[in-house]
């Protein structure tokens, strides 16, 4: 899994955020609750859009963003997305 993966490369602080209907989604909530148990699972406020937190979360922390959304609609409104998403 991409947790494992990061960690495996010397990442230390690794933080997944969720969406909070990702709760009722996912095949297999166990893992999700390992995530939170071990500390690095945040959920996205809910009835707020995740790619604002997240966008938002990776600006104030200087963090990377790992997904496979592309942001195409937050690259035509937001500068910092345009620099910075697709490194």
């Amino acid at each position: 899994l991409v947790v494992d993966a990061l960690k495996e490369r010397g990442f230390k602080k690794i933080i997944v955020i969720i969406d909070a209907s990702l709760n009722h989604q996912v095949e297999d909530p166990e893992y999700l609750l390992e995530l939170a148990r071990e500390k690095i699972l945040k959920e996205a406020p809910a009835k707020r859009d995740a790619d604002e937190f997240i966008i938002k979360y990776a600006k104030e922390e200087g963090a990377y963003i790992i997904t496979n959304d592309t942001f195409k609609d937050w690259k035509e409104k937001d500068e910092w997305v345009k620099e910075n998403i697709d490194n």
